[in-house]
């Protein structure tokens, strides 16, 4: 199979492998030879669990509607594993700042349990409102590519059946089973290296063999394979990603640090990036994981690795939390987050596709803030009750960037801000991260110093643009549409009446390019050639990972090496290098 024409549609399910044929390419070119100095700065790191987010309904809302069209039938089943699962069971900051001295982090064994009491407290009807014969049957369809032993599973009678005449013997061994199961995924996620195969096709096909009960229904099903084995890997790392969501935050760098870290190069710099779009969401972290003790939190495990790491934590900001606030009259987020920079905060977080421009909301009527998709509107009765105005929510989300902005550049802050199209919440939310709007707050304030996380959304579409003759093999059309990166960014790096900007773009998340050296080194020679006018030497282009959230694909743990290796095969000389890998990050961070 071709490195480069191997693509599912899905740009996210990227089949797991290995590099291959760079000896050739290194001793082809001398320059290639070339090796940087092995220190990185990752600018795009998330440290965070599912107790310090609205975990619940960001899979609900976000990840789920980004799945269609052919949404999985486990979808609804994953929504309610992160919110009555995985949120609960999750080490608070108030838990890891003062850890019992049992253990601080639940086991894999107690993570399934947990699932398996989720699945038996629903099916046997013990007041739980929100579980629906529609969830039971999701479960079903989730558990039955978990479980082993899958016809059990998928048998109602034995599933689910509350009625039906089980033994109490019976009933435990499904319980044991279900959940038994569920720890081993757990385990896998948790102790995952090089040297641990994913799951393999063949048992994935006898899963959905047994899911589908007759052969002759799955062979029905031939030409849409790939995509369902695609689909099944998909919902099996999502379940072992969920256990890392229930881990700490310690647990997270730790295993960072021992993933990111090759011969050849190693973190000393990292941008850990919290997050706060909750009254967009209408969802919170837990209330022992505020926003404020996350911080507090971050501060003492960064003075604990001083001398491995640097870590610096940006603060998430939400303009319409500080709209709210400020219509309400009450003391704002932002003020408390603002008298934290220095100490706790390195700087700010921002994300677009919740619903807001980063410049330009007053031309958006209060409608164009409404989130069909929950199929109840919170955005506009939160602005209501907060005494605001009908028709003002655009103009005071501006105002509150105003103060927001005018703040950052006083004292030169850095932001990052989320700049794909993906993770919006609601349908065409997304457009709003698009870095033209970016542009217009560049022209009201000029000193702005940002980045624009996920510069290039999708490596396929940007290659065939830029250099059409490299043949990178199917790839979804629509993604043709979002390859923003070929407008805004050119022009907000380059320099401008002889002073150079302030403005960086990063990598992150692009699993597509994991494995596959042939696309990689497509990618970084696209990548010069597109900003060899506007930023000559690629001093704008941070490395950025976008873990853990890049935690849920195969041989994440292969990121930097990858791209690493991706540029050494285009030909980047060890300015370039060093230049993307580590003195980027440290020029916006203002420590070069």
């Amino acid at each position: 199979m071709s490195d480069v024409n191997s693509d599912q549609p899905d740009r996210r399910d990227v089949l797991s492998g290995v590099a291959v044929g760079l000896a050739t390419l290194l001793a082809s070119s001398p320059r290639a030879m070339a090796q940087p100095a092995g220190r990185m700065a990752d600018c795009h790191v998330h440290l965070f669990n599912a107790s310090d987010l609205p975990v619940g309904n960001f899979i609900r809302y976000v990840v789920i509607p980004s799945m269609a069209p052919g949404t999985p039938d486990w979808a609804a089943a994953m929504a309610d594993l992160f919110a009555n699962v995985v949120k609960p069971l999750a080490v608070t900051v108030a838990r890891e700042t003062n850890p019992p001295f049992w253990g601080l982090e639940p086991s894999a064994h107690e993570f399934g349990l947990a699932v398996a009491r989720r699945i038996r407290a629903g099916s046997d009807g013990l007041g739980l409102v929100d579980f629906d014969p529609e969830l039971e049957q999701s479960y079903r369809a989730l558990s039955a590519l978990i479980v082993e032993d899958s016809r059990r599973i998928v048998d109602p009678s034995l599933f689910s059946d509350p009625y039906a005449s089980k033994s109490l013997p019976q009933q435990r061994s499904l319980d044991d089973l279900i959940a038994d199961s569920y720890a081993r995924v757990a385990e896998k996620a948790a102790t995952e290296d090089e040297d641990t195969p994913d799951l393999g096709d063949l048992l994935v096909l006898k899963r959905l063999g047994d899911n589908h009960q007759t052969r002759e229904l799955l062979a029905s099903t031939l030409p849409n394979l790939p995509a369902m084995v695609a689909g099944a890997r998909k919902a099996i790392r999502m379940v072992g990603w969920a256990y890392l969501m229930c881990l700490s935050r310690e647990r997270h760098l730790r295993r960072y640090l021992r993933d990111y870290t090759i011969p050849e190069a190693r973190p000393r710099m990292i941008v850990n990036n919290l997050v706060d779009y909750d009254r967009w969401l209408d969802d919170g972290p837990l209330p022992s994981s505020s926003h404020l003790s996350q911080l507090e939190l971050l501060r003492t495990i960064s003075h604990k690795h001083r001398g491995r790491v640097e870590l610096l934590t940006f603060a998430g900001y939400c303009p319409l939390k500080h709209a709210l606030e400020l219509a309400s009259g009450t003391p704002t987020t932002f003020d408390a987050l603002a008298s934290r920079y220095g100490n706790e905060v390195a700087g700010f977080k921002l994300y677009p596709p919740m619903g807001f421009r980063p410049w330009g909301n007053r031309e958006l009527a209060d409608d164009d803030f409404a989130r069909p998709r929950q199929g109840r509107e919170v955005v506009l009765a939160q602005w209501r009750a907060a005494g605001g105005s009908p028709g003002g929510l655009g103009k005071a989300l501006d105002e509150a960037l105003q103060i927001f902005y005018s703040w950052c550049v006083i004292n030169d802050v850095p932001i990052m801000a989320h700049a794909g199209p993906g993770n919006e919440a609601a349908l065409g939310f997304g457009d709003r991260a698009n870095p033209i709007h970016w542009e217009r707050a560049r022209e009201r304030f000029p000193t702005l110093r940002f980045s624009l996380g996920h510069l290039i959304n999708s490596a396929q579409p940007f290659i065939n643009r830029i250099t059409p003759e490299v043949d990178v093999g199917p790839y979804d059309p629509r993604l043709d549409n979002i390859v923003w990166s070929l407008d805004a960014p050119p022009r907000l790096f380059a320099t401008q009446n002889g002073v150079e900007s302030r403005v960086y773009g990063d990598l992150g998340y692009m699993p597509e390019l994991i494995g596959r050296p042939e696309l990689a080194r497509a990618f970084f020679v696209a990548l010069k050639r597109h900003f060899r006018d506007t930023d000559p030497g690629l001093r704008h282009i941070l490395f950025g990972s976008d873990w853990i959230m890049l935690g849920i694909e195969a041989d994440d743990d292969n990121y930097m090496r990858d791209l690493r290796r991706g540029m050494i095969a285009a030909e980047y000389t060890v300015e370039e290098q060093n230049n993307v890998l580590w003195e980027n990050g440290r020029r916006f961070m203002k420590r070069a």
